[in-house]
Order: structure tokens, then sequence, then C-alpha cells
């Protein structure tokens, strides 16, 4: 007798240096597993590759929107980004928690509105527009933690 057996697929044990998307010397890396669970990004819905392409290309953009207040501060002796902020919540600078969650709002929110379900039903428009709106939500977010590292207020107002 002949058959298929059907099994769940198994989380592979990361290689080293595999699930890490490293930094640099002032800027440290992220942790792809850390950003799956953070994100709430299963192992069947997106391929690692793009799992791993998302975190990169998010760096780009906030390393890009912080590029004058790195420069600032490694003028001023800052050798890393772990060394500018004296707070720390849960044995970690707040710069660097900071950093970590603009990434990976940036990353998700990417992720977000390139994978969609495939429907053509009411309700997959539907899932649709809620994850528009939580790329929305996420590219606030990953605003806000930039806005928070740089140290200006999170709402501009201007009068007309």
């Amino acid at each position: 007798m002949s058959g298929f057996v059907a099994r769940p697929p198994t989380d592979p044990v990361p290689l080293a240096g595999v699930d890490l998307v490293a930094g640099d010397a002032f800027w440290p890396g992220v942790s792809i597993a850390s950003f799956r669970e953070a994100m709430k990004f299963g192992r069947s819905t997106i391929t690692d590759e793009r799992v791993r392409d998302a975190p990169r290309g998010a760096m780009v953009h906030v390393r890009r929107e912080l590029r004058m207040w790195k420069l600032a501060h490694v003028l001023a002796g800052a050798t890393t980004l772990a060394a500018i902020d004296a707070d720390m919540i849960d044995g970690e600078p707040a710069s660097v928690l900071l950093y970590r969650r603009a990434v990976f709002c940036t990353a998700a929110a990417d992720l977000a509105e390139t994978h969609h379900d495939v429907s053509a039903t009411a309700d997959g428009h539907s899932r649709i527009d809620d994850e528009v709106t939580a790329a929305d939500e996420l590219r606030r977010n990953a605003t806000h933690a930039i806005r928070d590292i740089i140290g200006v207020a999170r709402t501009a107002v201007e009068l007309i």
C-alpha cells in the first residue's frame, strides 16, 4: 500500500548568523525570528527570503530618516546607538528599543501592504482593507519611534 502522510512544517533551527540582519559599527542588527514573533508573521504565510528582505529595506529607510541625528551624535563622540541613551528599559537602552520598533513597524507595514490573501469574495476585499489600515498604523508607529529617538514632538500643528 502506498500513500502520502501529511505533516505540519517544522521550524528549522536558524543557522549561525542567518537569523540576524547585521547592523554596522553604529546601528545594531535585528533578529528575523524576533521580527516574526513580534509582528506575528508565521512561517507558512510569507517566505523566509521576503521576511528577511523587509527588515533590510526598513533598516535603510530608518537609517536615512536618522542620518543627520546620527551625524550630530557621532561628531559629539558617540560610537554606537546604545551609547547615546542612558535610559535603560528591560536591560536595553531606550534608543535601541525605539530603533528596533521603527525597523519592525516599517518592515511589517511593507509586508502588510504587499502580501494580501487571494480572494475574490467580499470578505477577501474587507480583509485587504483591514491590512491597508494596519499598514498605515504600523507606519505611524514607526514614525513615532523615529520622532522619539530624535526627541521631537510626535504631532506638528500649524495655524492656517
